[in-house]
């Protein structure tokens, strides 16, 4: 199950650091630290993450059952969440886990304590503690994934159809695949024969796309392909929405939230670096990611703008407006969980509630912004209906709806109808993020 099941805890400063950021994100003190090259604790950390309703929720049914003086002392919850992943995620022995934590000044008798916690653990049992639980409960609990995610999407899937994208999500994170994107000037066949022993796959709806085995990312990224941005690594939905908004020579686009910059390369690569691109961002930091990025294609006309996609710094008069604009709105991520498990425990109303009306607004700037007949192409990392089906019903008005390849999978049914220009990726089905995408033309 676990990618660095051989390794082992350097050092006491090693198992010190993770126990501390646990324990920070745990107090609300971090959303998620920098790991720098520290493969170790960026694995922990973010695998207790993952998994953190779960972890608490076997913590609680385990200190309930035990004395009320041994609880009092068994309060550091850090060394808690780390036991119990170790135990149920890692098997690791009571005496492993013992070898790890005693560096860390702890008593003797807290030393037993934890040894009579361990002893807790082995007795756990999955029927009794979910005895009495939904089967939302029970999903939510088992899948570690919140039950808000669960409820928002039992209107528009089935709970198994859920509970089987949970699993692959859980997969592509630990043994799935990640996808790779060649940039222009790499020659497709000279690249499978360097790397033929790595299990390549080509992608069978877009060119130059690569599928490869997750226990090979640390061999790519090292490589001068990579390190001379000569290859992005990219989930497939993602470059998906720039593929399908097919840029073309001489057009002037906008990537409306174009930070760190990989869609707005992708841009320049598919119109041949011959089309004017303007690509803007709120996130300071993260625009200026774009720069070198753009700096290794041969495009000259583009233009990196700070400002607030709201009211950009841009002259809407005739003559100026765009022949297409890309947004890949800000939203809850609820369909990158593979990757970014933080955001699971994020997800709630009030955090949707911010995120919908943000894409409307930016939906009605996009549209004021293209010239008549012009192509948006809206898309979210996102499976709730919210964030996709239920925006582009709001301004149907206004637009009309492209055609989309048959490889997407249909929209979800609003008033028993999918969507026509509208679709999405499932994990289950297309290896991929949750994601919605939607072509439209301006009236």
């Amino acid at each position: 199950m676990n990618t660095l099941k051989n390794k082992k805890v350097s050092s006491s400063q090693g198992i010190s650091l993770l126990l501390d950021l646990i324990q920070k994100y745990l107090d609300h003190q971090i959303l998620l630290p920098s790991f720098k090259n520290d493969t170790y604790t960026k694995h922990y950390l973010m695998e207790i993450i993952r998994y953190k309703n779960k972890i608490q929720f076997i913590l609680n049914k385990t200190l309930r059952s035990m004395k009320k003086d041994i609880k009092q002392r068994l309060n550091q919850t850090n060394i808690l969440f780390y036991v119990v992943y170790s135990f149920f995620w890692e098997k690791k022995s009571l005496e492993k886990i013992k070898k790890e934590i005693l560096p860390l000044s702890l008593s003797r008798q807290q030393i037993q304590d934890f040894q009579k916690f361990y002893q807790r653990l082995s007795n756990f049992s999955w029927e009794i503690a979910l005895k009495g639980k939904t089967e939302i409960e029970q999903l939510s609990i088992q899948k570690a994934i919140p039950t808000f995610f669960i409820n928002k999407l039992l209107p528009v899937m089935n709970l198994e159809d859920i509970k089987s994208n949970l699993e692959k999500m859980d997969i592509q994170a630990r043994i799935g695949n990640f996808t790779i994107r060649l940039n222009s000037e790499i020659d497709l066949v000279e690249f499978e024969k360097k790397f033929y022993h790595l299990n390549l796959v080509r992608d069978e709806n877009i060119p130059k796309i690569i599928h490869i085995p997750l226990k090979h990312k640390a061999k790519i990224i090292t490589t001068s392909f990579y390190q001379e941005s000569r290859m992005t690594i990219q989930d497939k939905a993602s470059i998906a929405s720039v593929f399908l908004m097919d840029p073309q020579p001489n057009e002037k686009i906008c990537d409306l939230c174009a930070a760190p910059g990989m869609k707005t390369r992708l841009i320049a690569q598919l119109s041949q670096n011959k089309t004017k691109i303007v690509a803007l961002d709120y996130d300071l930091a993260r625009l200026k990611q774009i720069i070198p990025m753009m700096q290794k294609t041969s495009s000259k006309n583009y233009h990196i703008v700070h400002g607030d996609g709201l009211n950009p710094p841009i002259r809407e008069i005739k003559g100026s407006l765009f022949d297409k604009i890309l947004l890949d709105a800000p939203c809850t991520g609820s369909g990158t969980f593979s990757s970014h498990p933080e955001l699971k425990w994020r997800q709630n109303q009030k955090f949707l509630n911010q995120n919908v009306f943000l894409q409307r607004d930016l939906i009605e700037k996009a549209y004021n912004m293209l010239k008549p007949g012009g192509i948006l192409l809206y898309s979210t990392c996102s499976f709730y209906p919210e964030e996709g089906e239920l925006q582009i019903n709001k301004v149907l008005d206004k637009f009309e709806m492209e055609k989309l390849p048959s490889w997407i999978s249909p929209s979800y049914k609003i008033n028993k109808t999918a969507l026509s220009g509208a679709g999405r990726f499932f994990p289950i089905i297309h290896n991929t993020n949750g994601f919605f995408i939607a072509k439209l033309k301006k009236k």
